[in-house]
């Protein structure tokens, strides 16, 4: 077993919601102890909050193992990413990423760097049989009415939870950056423009399944990335297909759908998501969480905006029969989550069909 002292010390840039999250649950890090935190030049804020955040890039990277390039979350610009990539360059310090940063970035940026994409898969994956494979385990899906819906923190969250009750569970999730906790990651082929629907399906079925007798887990989070159909004119979530591709893959027994903050919410909304969830995905949405991020849109420059709130104004915002209500989830609601697990573990013991 890995020893406190033998972990490797990851600086993380930028500073946004998904670098928080992985600060938010470190003592999960088995692997991986965060040094630094680098914030854009110009952010003081973070810097002045908490001493593991600086804008001092030169200064994190001094005794650092891995930078970890977290998502372009706040659309800034490629100027300081390639920054912080040359410095790593010339300090020897290999970088982890996604395939949508290395893509974003360009191959040219990374070409003098020792560069890990986290959610590609080199090993060959076999979809010569026409029947899809069951898994044996049941399965939970973690989906999300978009981007920036807090579905990486909450498999997390729920990750924990059911291990510190004992169960195995292999997480797959939508966000690269889940490897950093020993989870499995959805490959980027799911995202490709030259592979057809019914390919990506079979692909899909077989990753999953192959993960699954590999480690026979209790079981199954999969946290579906983007969102569950188009959100505007602006954000179209790949058009819902990949939580399409995923539902039609694996069959889940239940889920949570993951949605953007809003006081507007009622129990016909409410209604008529469970609904087309279940006729356009098959899952039975038994929790809504609502998370502390909303957007606007920008239409001038045509792209969605993100706001990102604090716990605490969420929930003195959301009205009382929402924050009250059985089906809601909010965040750093442990208490909830915990319910939610009670609640969920009872439902697959009443299902022999599950179980």
């Amino acid at each position: 077993m890995m020893s406190e002292n033998s972990k490797r010390k990851i600086v993380l840039f930028p500073a946004n919601y998904e670098s928080n999250v992985i600060y938010e649950h470190s003592k999960e890090l088995k692997k991986y102890e965060i040094s630094f935190i680098v914030t854009y030049k110009e952010n003081e804020i973070e810097v002045q909050k908490n001493s593991i955040y600086t804008n001092d890039s030169e200064k994190a990277l001094m005794d650092c193992d891995v930078l970890i390039l977290c998502d372009n979350v706040q659309k800034m610009g490629k100027k300081a990413y390639i920054n912080r990539i040359n410095e790593a360059i010339r300090k020897n310090i290999p970088i982890y990423t996604s395939s949508f940063i290395y893509k974003w970035l360009g191959v040219e940026v990374f070409k003098d760097a020792e560069t890990t994409i986290l959610n590609s898969y080199n090993n060959r994956i076999c979809t010569s049989s026409k029947k899809l494979r069951k898994v044996t385990c049941p399965v939970i899906s973690i989906l999300g009415d978009g981007e920036n819906c807090d579905k990486f923190s909450l498999i997390l969250s729920v990750k924990k939870v059911l291990e510190d009750k004992g169960y195995s569970v292999l997480v797959i999730s939508g966000n690269p950056l889940a490897r950093l906790f020993n989870c499995d990651v959805l490959p980027d082929f799911l995202y490709a423009d030259d592979i057809s629907l019914p390919l990506k399906v079979k692909r899909a079925n077989s990753f999953i399944c192959d993960l699954a007798e590999q480690k026979l887990p209790d079981i199954i989070l999969i946290s579906c990335p983007s969102g569950i159909m188009t959100l505007n004119d602006y954000e179209h979530n790949y058009f819902g297909e990949i939580s399409y591709v995923l539902s039609n893959a694996i069959i889940s027994d239940y889920g949570v759908l993951c949605i953007h903050y809003s006081k507007y919410y009622t129990d016909k909304y409410f209604d008529e998501m469970k609904k087309l969830c279940k006729l356009r995905l098959g899952v039975d949405i038994i929790k809504f969480y609502i998370c502390n991020q909303t957007y606007n849109v920008n239409t001038e420059e045509e792209k969605v905006e993100y706001n990102f709130y604090s716990n605490k104004f969420c929930k003195e915002n959301l009205p009382t029969e929402i924050v009250n209500s059985n089906i809601v989830l909010l965040p750093d609601d442990k208490k909830g989550i915990e319910t939610f697990i009670d609640e969920l573990t009872s439902l697959l013991n009443e299902n022999p069909e599950i179980i």
